[in-house]
């Protein structure tokens, strides 16, 4: 594909370099992707965008850059030139791909393209819906506890995830209330975040970080590092599986009757994360922690059932269970576990 037979396309100064570098990346993904067959994305088979440059949309869709929109631009002018008899299919799925585009792409083809100007006024192309960046979910619950706290208590819990680009990242933060057979107030605090970076629509790294304070599980705090490669083995609408793996690092602040030293260990951490969409309204969803170093195993693992509510409040039942191989203090158990019903309200 010369290049040549994109140059009126392209415009003088700035503007014109970073769509060269763009049109360059493109063929150089294409090469990689084994050149430009056209499996579209949304229209007839062979008559949308390419494979590579499909991909390569997606790889700079979250970038909000003058050289991102230029280079977008480069990529639909470039693949009208190699297939004009597409166009319209390309612009459909290029507008689909990176819909807050839509006005920039418009206005570059009609721009280089003015005989195109009347097609795609009549596609009458309107903005996609997006996916909201940010979502999440604030849940009060009655639980009852066995195990270091055997008691009903009070829980509250709070999520939130944010998606740019390739990046996610997800906030837990939950804490958990009551009284025990002597009258003392017991609470635990937890706090989590997830990143992930999606190198492809499976293939991820993800990192973990963790901080727990509940002092009848022996320690007066704890902190958790893990970071490792991560792969959706399940990416349905209705069933998903997500599995990773790597090296972690762990703080442990021991109580004051233990000698209240800081403990630094090194281990291996697994996560995994199931959902199941088995009606209309209801999941089932269980998220699964196991960190292993050379003397002690801890799993941390959540099941719950969520069924929809009138907009936007949902019915939860949950069930966690925590075990510790080794626990700290001479008076823990090795599980403990919480059953959880809680209203949740989502945004």
């Amino acid at each position: 594909m010369p290049l040549t037979a994109f140059a009126p396309s392209l415009n003088a100064g700035t503007a014109g370099l970073r769509a060269i570098i763009g049109l360059l990346l493109v063929l150089g993904a294409m090469a990689c992707f084994g050149g430009p067959s056209r499996a579209t994305t949304g229209g007839d088979a062979g008559d949308g965008l390419a494979q590579a440059e499909a991909a390569y949309l997606k790889m700079i869709a979250g970038r909000d850059s003058a050289a991102a929109r230029d280079a977008i631009n480069a990529v639909v002018t470039a693949a009208i030139a190699h297939a004009p008899e597409h166009a319209e299919a390309i612009i459909v799925d290029a507008v689909t791909i990176v819909p807050d585009r839509r006005d920039d792409i418009v206005a570059s083809v009609t721009q280089n393209y003015p005989e195109l100007e009347i097609m795609v006024t009549s596609l009458a192309l309107e903005p996609q819906e997006t996916t909201k960046p940010w979502s999440g979910e604030v849940d009060l619950a009655i639980l009852h506890a066995t195990g270091n706290s055997p008691n009903d208590v009070l829980g509250l819990r709070g999520t939130v995830d944010y998606t740019s680009g390739r990046w996610t990242h997800a906030g837990l933060l939950t804490w958990d209330f009551a009284q025990d057979n002597e009258s003392r107030n017991v609470a635990r605090l937890v706090a989590r975040t997830d990143t992930r970076y999606f190198v492809t629509d499976r293939f991820y790294g993800e990192g973990v970080l963790k901080f727990v304070a509940d002092k009848d599980n022996g320690r007066r705090w704890s902190m958790l590092e893990v970071i490792g490669p991560g792969y959706k083995v399940l990416d349905e609408k209705t069933l998903m599986l997500d599995l990773a793996a790597g090296p972690g690092l762990q703080q442990i602040r021991e109580d004051n009757d233990d000698g209240g030293r800081l403990r630094n260990n090194a281990l291996v951490g697994a996560i995994a994360k199931f959902r199941w969409l088995f009606m209309e309204g209801a999941s089932l969803s269980n998220s699964l922690l196991v960190l292993n170093d050379t003397e002690q195993i801890e799993v941390d693992n959540r099941t719950a059932l969520t069924f929809d509510m009138v907009d936007p409040f949902k019915f939860r039942l949950s069930y966690d269970v925590r075990y510790d191989s080794d626990p700290d203090g001479d008076n823990t158990n090795k599980t403990d576990t919480l059953t959880k019903a809680s209203i949740v309200y989502g945004f």
